[in-house]
């Protein structure tokens, strides 16, 4: 089942990266971009109810790919304009061709909540 094999691949993947930089350093990095307040307050005010949260994905582990030419950016930027009160970016790169750096810039231009997911 696929979902195991994302399960098992995070499981190995968060290791890792454990063992790169410990989780007491990342906490002292860690400073909040956006308040949970407003995520919670984006979603209770947004003109469409129920509100929408978009996802953004390069790649699907069942479709496969769904975007030869991703552009994040533009993608990110169109959801917002048509209405999407936030944003789940995917940034698991084997399963669904996301990453950290993808999050980074979208989030850089666009005002809406951005989700790590």
């Amino acid at each position: 089942m696929i979902l195991d094999d994302i399960l098992v691949s995070k499981a190995k993947e968060v290791k890792a990266a454990k063992q790169r930089r410990p989780i007491e350093e990342l906490k002292r990095r860690a400073r909040p971009r956006t308040s949970p307040h407003l995520f919670r307050e984006a979603l209770a005010t947004s003109d469409r109810q129920p509100a929408l949260i978009a996802e953004l994905k390069r790649k699907s582990p069942s479709a496969g790919m769904l975007c030869e030419r991703f552009d994040p950016i533009r993608f990110a930027q169109e959801l917002q304009e048509a209405g999407a009160s936030a944003l789940s970016v995917l940034t698991d790169e084997p399963f669904f061709g996301g990453s950290l750096d993808i999050l980074q810039k979208v989030r850089s231009f666009v005002e809406i909540p951005v989700l790590c997911k």
